[in-house]
């Protein structure tokens, strides 16, 4: 897109500008006339004008400090672009034969465009503007010498030329401020409308607002993400401490099971003699070991197989026991076939009379042994009987206290697995919190930086704002 067409600057709106600096057809033909004077002194004019411009130690500083080729070639070249500027105005008023050239659209993109070069180069307009007035005194100074006895067509001359040198730095002023803004990011021909007559100098009012309004929209914008930042910055640092917190807890915690583990493991050797234990033992046993879930389980099966083996005692006792009371009923029932026989005996005894007194007093002693047989088997019988309720409340006081430690086996066997799962997720959490303190130390690191750079971006807008007092 042409510059023209950029800023809004149509062959109408150019014409008011001309009409404005009163920039006439009778300024260009005094310029067609004096064409051949203008082709041989540029060359003059360029040289003495480079010359005062590199005297100048400002201006001479800049291009030392700024252009990256040679003193020498950078004069050289300036002195050429000054000789064919001042050439092009003559050509541009030859244009077009007798009638001129206008100095329309195409000779005013020319002129844009070196303005924006001018700003691409961050040549001070000071010292450019400031130029001019040298260029103006050094063609009186050429005038004078040609046309010394001509003092009408030269007065013509310096104001047609003097005329054309304005025309041509408001094309380098709206260009390098505009060229300006939108280096700085900010598109404002964006404020121009297609339809509108004026181009984009007559809209600088409405730009100034516009980058004062995103100015103020920044200023707010980074007073905000100044104040998130530091919100950020300071929730990240609560987190950061109460996740340290969390891990020592977990870390403490982890030890302490770990110690329990180690108690465990200590108790379980202990428990390793409940196999020398009696039921009554094996239960007292049980009882301590309750803490520490992994040696209730070894004791409680320890305990187990011993009561096993009492109950399998008591059994085969209470079957011996059985067999004692057939046998004492046997015996029972000898004496008392043995005292009926002795009863007979005494009564065949009575009946042989004197022959049968000897036996007599056999059958009764063999009574009285029948007797004291029948009475001691009745003795056994009573405490066998006893025996056998005895062992049958052993038993199932066995069986109970069987059950008893089945169950706290069973509960034991739970309790380890319980403390297994904590373990393993008191470990998971371990690492989770520990991953958890890094990612919340690189996130501070982040809101840190965020709030380094909401304060620089907050110093840098402070420093193009300036606050109503």
């Amino acid at each position: 897109m042409r510059p023209t067409e950029l800023y809004n600057i149509s062959a109408s709106n150019l014409d008011s500008r001309k009409q404005f600096m009163r920039l006439t057809g009778r300024d260009i033909a005094v310029l067609r006339t004096l064409a051949r004077w203008g082709q041989r002194v540029a060359p003059l004019i360029a040289r003495e004008y480079t010359e005062r411009l590199f005297a100048n130690d400002a201006i001479r500083a800049y291009y030392e400090r700024f252009r990256s080729t040679n003193l020498e070639e950078t004069r050289a070249r300036i002195e050429r672009q000054k000789s064919d500027y001042f050439r092009n105005i003559f050509i541009e008023a030859r244009r077009g034969g007798r009638r001129g050239g206008q100095f329309g659209l195409d000779y005013f993109d020319e002129c844009l465009e070196h303005g924006k070069t001018l700003n691409r180069a961050s040549f001070p307009l000071k010292w450019y503007i400031g130029g001019y007035a040298v260029l103006n005194e050094l063609v009186a100074k050429h005038l004078r010498r040609t046309y010394f006895f001509r003092p009408i067509l030269r007065r013509r001359a310096e104001r047609a030329i003097a005329t054309v040198f304005l025309y041509d730095l408001q094309a380098y002023v709206d260009a390098y401020t505009v060229d300006f803004v939108n280096c700085l990011g900010l598109d404002i021909t964006r404020v121009i409308d297609a339809s509108d007559a004026h181009d984009i100098t007559e809209r600088f009012g409405e730009v100034k607002q516009l980058i004062k309004s995103l100015l103020v929209a920044l200023t707010e914008a980074s007073e905000t993400l100044s104040s998130f930042s530091t919100k950020l910055s300071s929730g990240v640092t609560g987190i950061a401490v109460q996740t340290q917190q969390q891990a020592s807890s977990l870390a403490q915690t982890a030890a302490a099971i770990e110690e329990v583990t180690r108690s465990a493991q200590v108790t379980t050797e202990s428990a390793m003699q409940a196999n020398r234990l009696t039921v009554g033992e094996a239960t007292d046993a049980v009882d301590p070991l309750e803490l520490h879930a992994d040696a209730i389980l070894s004791a409680g099966e320890q305990a187990s197989e011993t009561q096993r083996s009492v109950v399998s005692s008591m059994q085969e006792i209470n079957t011996s026991s059985k067999q004692i009371a057939g046998i004492t009923g046997v015996i029972e029932e000898i004496a008392f076939q043995t005292n009926l026989l002795a009863l007979n005996a005494a009564v065949e005894a009575a009946r042989a009379g004197e022959q049968g007194r000897g036996f007599s007093v056999v059958a009764a002693e063999v009574r009285n042994l029948a007797r004291r047989s029948s009475e001691a088997v009745k003795q056994i019988k009573v405490l066998i009987g006893s025996n056998v309720e005895k062992v049958d409340q052993g038993t199932q006081f066995v069986q109970s206290v069987a059950e008893m430690i089945s169950q706290i086996a069973d509960a034991s066997l739970e309790q380890s697995r319980s403390i297994r799962e904590i373990s393993t997720a008191i470990g998971s959490m371990e690492q989770t919190t520990l991953s958890n303190a890094q990612h919340t130390e690189s996130l501070n690191r982040m809101a840190h930086e965020l709030s380094e750079q909401a304060q620089r971006i907050e110093e840098l807008v402070h420093r193009f704002i300036m606050r109503a007092a």
